[in-house]
């Protein structure tokens, strides 16, 4: 999956984004949780809430509000869940899999 992302963000901003699913609505309320200082997010998350559609999206917009794709350049919020672009993926993917917003403790700690 990173090495995907690594290519996304690599094409120009205004290229559009049409998916397949609605599932915007969905990310951008876990993820106005886990990165509530994103004023982009928080922006578009509210946005989202009045708009039928959030589709098509742009390489810029998605680089401003989506978590997956902001691990290649993190802010000190997103980074608290991984130093590492792949370790981060990988919590953020974990967490959104099972609907939290915070880090787990390690197992050890259980």
């Amino acid at each position: 999956m990173l090495g995907n992302f690594k290519k996304l963000v690599q094409l120009n901003n205004g290229v559009h984004i049409f998916n397949g699913h609605e599932y915007t609505k969905q990310n951008l309320e876990w993820a106005s949780k886990v990165e509530p200082d994103n004023q982009d997010l928080q922006e578009y998350y509210e946005l989202s809430k009045v708009k039928a559609c959030t589709l098509p999206s742009t390489i810029a917009q998605e680089k401003r509000v989506n978590v997956f794709l902001r691990v290649l350049n993190p802010s000190p919020t997103l980074s608290k869940f991984g130093s590492e672009a792949e370790e981060l993926l990988k919590e953020l993917r974990q967490m959104k899999n099972e609907n939290r917003t915070t880090v787990s403790p390690p197992s050890s700690a259980l």
